[in-house]
């Protein structure tokens, strides 16, 4: 993963109108309807949609991009997206016209060690100049396979000893956006989970009973089990542990164990909190 993510800075984007934000390790966002919670998390999650799907399709997902622009910015200004760890800042810019996101956005890698600029690319262009002193040539200016897409992805395999900016990359393909209210309890209460080898949730968190299975039998040499449910204990005194057993071929199904009940609860029978807080410590913890 990156060094560490210490800033973001975020123009006309939504309601966010030019905010600078410095993050941490955990970040809790508070504050009224409409005060830009959820579109500051959508602003990473746009980028990495941008970086794996393209422009044209991260903005179509967002009603086409109509209402993206701030309401008090000009026709003419972008939105500014810059993303910065310790020794990179990435600077994302997306122009507008007749309302819409052009399917080509902007961008900037610079090395704020040197402050050597390492890709360059105007907005609308389906051509990106990147930079690179150890070739024996300062720049060199490449058409796009896929100019719709962000051309970091492309940078990182034209100059493949550039670490930093293969970490960046990873970073918003590997980046992830759980939606409780989108998550699957239903499913998890009723049918359980679909049997299956790994430690990510899936997007609605359909395989929250399977991820943990998985970690419970890694115990030993793993702690990431014993984290959750440790969090657990804090948030619900009562809480001693979950049951899992196999109640289909591939089907598996989790029951919570409680201190002031001698046999466990289906996980039909817990409140939406209790499964609502396993999927949040889950989604922190488990990879």
């Amino acid at each position: 993963m990156l060094n560490k993510l210490n800033h973001l800075h975020i123009k006309n984007f939504r309601s966010l109108a030019d905010v600078h934000i410095s993050p941490d390790s955990l970040n809790i966002l508070f504050g009224p309807n409409g005060a830009g919670k959820s579109t500051f998390l959508d602003t990473i999650w746009f980028i990495r949609d941008c970086a794996i799907r393209g422009v044209d399709s991260a903005s179509t997902f967002r009603d086409h991009g109509i209402g993206i622009l701030w309401d008090g910015a000009s026709e003419t200004d972008n939105i500014l997206i810059e993303i910065e760890d310790e020794s990179t800042k990435y600077e994302v810019s997306f122009g507008l016209s007749s309302g819409r996101i052009e399917p080509c956005a902007g961008e900037k890698l610079i090395n704020k060690i040197n402050n050597q600029l390492l890709i360059n690319r105007t907005i609308g262009s389906d051509k990106a100049t990147f930079f690179h002193l150890g070739i024996g040539q300062d720049e060199t200016t490449i058409t796009l396979r896929e100019p719709e897409k962000l051309a970091l992805t492309s940078y990182v395999a034209f100059n493949t000893s550039d670490v930093t900016a293969l970490e960046l990359d990873k970073f918003l393909h590997d980046a992830r956006s759980y939606h409780l209210r989108s998550a699957s309890l239903f499913n998890l209460r009723r049918r359980g989970s679909e049997s299956e080898a790994g430690d990510r949730l899936q997007d609605r968190c359909d395989n929250l009973w399977s991820v943990l299975r998985n970690l419970h039998d890694r115990r030993i040499i793993d702690k990431r089990y014993d984290t959750i449910m440790n969090f657990m204990k804090q948030s619900f005194p009562s809480f001693d542990g979950l049951f899992f057993e196999q109640t289909g071929r591939n089907v598996i199904y989790a029951n919570f164990l409680d201190e002031k009940r001698r046999d466990p609860i289906q996980a039909s029978g817990v409140s939406d909190g209790h499964i609502q807080m396993l999927i949040n410590l889950t989604a922190l913890f488990s990879e």
